[in-house]
């Protein structure tokens, strides 16, 4: 009997420690992923190292700022089109439409800014 109620009692603490432990590595978890993910988005560096690469991009006027953020993943320009649309959110963006000449190596600020200026003819 006495065996018993240690025997339980061992079982239970053990049982506490396994959820403490992951409740702990579940909140280490969650706090890395939102430091990584709030770097990304407040990062003034472009994607790839200066002098990176020109790739031209043609955004139209019914593309939303997902899709432009697809597109810009798509050909290289950044990393990220979740982090790219908070970004545009946070740099109240307003697209134009146009052909466009980005640099692998600028900013995602910097890639805002050209987005949101008329694309002029020559681009």
């Amino acid at each position: 009997m006495v065996l018993k109620k240690i025997s339980k009692g061992i079982l239970g603490i053990s049982f506490r420690m396994v959820v403490y432990i992951a409740i702990i590595a579940l909140v280490y978890e969650l706090a890395t992923f939102g430091f990584e993910t709030g770097e990304k988005i407040f990062t003034d560096k472009g994607y790839k190292e200066a002098p990176g690469k020109n790739i031209s991009v043609t955004v139209s006027d019914s593309m939303s700022t997902m899709e432009v953020g697809e597109l810009l993943e798509e050909k290289g320009i950044i990393e990220d089109k979740y982090i790219f649309c908070i970004q545009s959110f946070l740099y109240e963006a307003d697209f134009k439409s146009g052909k466009y000449k980005l640099n692998t190596s600028l900013s995602p600020e910097d890639i805002i800014n050209v987005l949101s200026t008329e694309a002029s003819e020559g681009e």
